[in-house]
């Protein structure tokens, strides 16, 4: 069993490092899936013992290099989730832009980004509406020419949410998906 662990790491390890090429040029796309995203409020929102969530959902972005690594694009979502024994139902969309750090030849490719996102909660009857400005960095793994492993770090440093009274806060996130670029 040890020497399956090996071989399949080791082939993972390798293979992408003879496929990869750089897919952040200009006129590709790149389309990607979060499978998971995990979120806590900090400061101000640190105070609302429900914060801390799992969220589940549909949440992709498409994005367009106008330039060898820089992408532009948009994000849209739907996410539906249940903590403390409130169930809320989030649809989001926004615009968002990435610079990837292609001058480092590895089947691992570095990016920061940024976007302004705009949520609609409902839950319990209540509907607010959120305004987000959400920083994120984190890495690609190329596991061919076209299709990747991310992972990345979140961090809203501001989040304006008018459900009657304003509160303003932090979140802290991380997220993992797929990205496919073409």
């Amino acid at each position: 069993m040890k020497k399956l662990v090996i071989a399949v790491l080791l082939v993972l390890l390798t293979v992408p490092a003879f496929a990869a090429t750089n897919p952040a040029v200009k006129g590709n796309f790149s389309v990607s899936l979060p499978l998971f995203s995990y979120w806590t409020g900090i400061g101000d929102l640190d105070e609302s013992s429900y914060f801390s969530f799992l969220a589940v959902g549909l949440e992709p972005d498409v994005q367009y290099f106008v330039m060898d690594d820089l992408s532009v694009g948009g994000k849209v979502g739907y996410i539906s989730d249940e903590n403390g024994g409130v169930k809320t139902k989030t649809t989001l969309f926004g615009p968002m832009a990435n610079y990837y750090f292609s001058f480092i030849k590895a089947p691992v490719l570095p990016y920061a980004g940024a976007g302004l996102i705009y949520e609609q909660n409902k839950y319990d009857g209540a509907k607010e509406k959120t305004t987000e400005l959400r920083l994120h960095g984190g890495a690609v793994y190329m596991l061919g020419k076209h299709l990747s492993a991310y992972g990345e770090i979140l961090l809203s440093p501001y989040v304006k949410y008018s459900n009657g009274e304003s509160i303003s806060g932090q979140k802290l996130g991380i997220s993992a998906g797929i990205r496919a670029f073409f």
